[in-house]
């Protein structure tokens, strides 16, 4: 131990030192620390590949599976199936919100509409019609309701 108020070579001193710690290794570079945990955390790596390749095998499945049948397709401007049974008009200025209630009440399902005349063509079930055309005419924003087909008397 040097005498108090010495001054100490630090540099001469780890020198000194050096040897009795042993091999120092040599220095590493990033790339080799990358290469050395990918290596230590090879597990998750091996699921990566096999989760990778089984996306791979889903979406070539995928294309490989035979298309739509063209007559589920149906354009927009195509023509509508007549199995309405109700047409319906409302006021000008009838808001969305009223139209949607005015039909969840009535039970009805909206065919086509509007029209060019603003017209609604509807369905709803044979023995609530009688019943949805009433209340749908109740309604004070309803300007026409009429069933599309006329009924037979007996």
């Amino acid at each position: 131990m040097p005498p108090a108020g010495a001054a100490v070579d630090s540099d001469r001193a780890f020198a000194a030192l050096l040897p009795r710690l042993g091999p120092q290794p040599a220095r590493v570079t990033v790339l080799e620390q990358w290469r050395r945990k990918a290596a230590a955390n090879s597990n998750w790596l091996r699921w990566t590949a096999v989760a990778q390749l089984a996306v791979i095998a889903g979406l070539a499945l995928m294309l490989a599976r035979p298309a739509a049948d063209p007559a589920d397709y149906r354009a927009l401007g195509a023509a509508v199936p007549a199995d309405g049974n109700l047409v319906l008009m409302f006021r000008p200025d009838t808001t969305e919100g009223d139209v949607r209630r005015i039909l969840q009440a009535s039970g009805a399902r909206v065919i086509d509409g509007p029209t060019a005349a603003g017209a609604w063509v509807l369905a709803v079930p044979g023995r609530q019609a009688g019943p949805a055309l009433a209340r749908m005419r109740a309604e004070p924003a309803v300007t026409l309701a009429q069933p599309m087909a006329a009924r037979s008397r007996p």
